[in-house]
């Protein structure tokens, strides 16, 4: 197969994924009733891309770990809000499936957004620049590896 045409397939996947994730935030506002997912999707792309372009490495590392720390809200909820333990433990080993449009939609978004392709590039790029910021040793060694 073609490099070229390889490359060009890889730019168009990894512009749907974007996309997709992008419509997932606007779909998660507009879930919490914030008002229509394309001007939610708008605006983060536009913040991730203002970020991307004026932030370092370590400013949008930052913003991401604090992101996915607010994850963690989601267990203190369930706790909190949880009295069927029984029917928890069910779910958790049997999967529940619907098959109504919302419910694909929300778990074709999950899966999509589970493993980006290019998380793997920003993962290596980031640690490039990590160790630039390192002793001129700790580059050389990886170079040699």
């Amino acid at each position: 197969m073609d490099h070229g045409l390889l490359l060009v397939v890889l730019i168009l996947a990894n512009s749907l994924n974007i996309a997709a994730d992008l419509v997932a935030i606007g779909s998660g506002m507009n879930i919490l009733k914030a008002g229509p997912t394309w001007p939610w999707s708008l605006l983060a792309g536009v913040a991730i891309s203002v970020l991307m372009v004026m932030g370092t490495f370590a400013r949008i590392t930052l913003v991401f770990k604090t992101l996915a720390a607010t994850l963690v809200v989601y267990i203190v909820v369930k706790f909190i809000v949880t009295n069927d333990w029984l029917r928890v433990l069910n779910y958790a080993v049997i999967p529940h499936i619907e098959l109504h449009k919302a419910y694909i939609l929300l778990l074709l978004a999950v899966l999509g957004t589970t493993i980006s392709p290019y998380l793997f590039f920003w993962q290596r790029a980031n640690r490039i620049e990590q160790m630039r910021d390192e002793s001129e040793g700790a580059l050389r060694r990886y170079h040699c590896a």
